[in-house]
């Protein structure tokens, strides 16, 4: 499977591959609801960009013992998350077939 795929391509059997947002705009897309045309990236291009950055190790740690009753530590950690994500460096392959395939939208 590669790194995109198109939303004409999916269907709700999909969420596993593509999520449950993807998932479903494809229902949309293909139910002929009137939304633009699109494409996702899949999971295992999430995935390849979290372990390419060792994000899957430093996420795991700050979500490991996590009280998920007290807010302001779950809004911190998320912050964190945010900024490590956001901070880290995108693979070119992955990179180049985003590129693309919003080049041909």
């Amino acid at each position: 499977m590669g790194n995109i795929l198109w939303f004409k391509d999916l269907s709700k059997k999909d969420v596993g591959i593509v999520g449950g947002k993807g998932a479903n705009l494809s229902e949309m897309y293909n139910a002929d609801i009137p939304i633009p045309q699109g494409f996702c990236i899949t999971v295992d291009a999430y995935k390849e960009f979290l372990d390419e950055n060792g994000l899957d190790i430093e996420i795991y740690s700050l979500l490991k013992n996590l009280n998920i009753q007290d807010t302001a530590v779950l809004h911190d950690a998320a912050e964190k998350v945010q900024e490590l994500i956001l901070n880290a460096k995108m693979p070119a392959k992955i990179r180049n077939d985003i590129i693309q395939a919003y080049d041909n939208m």
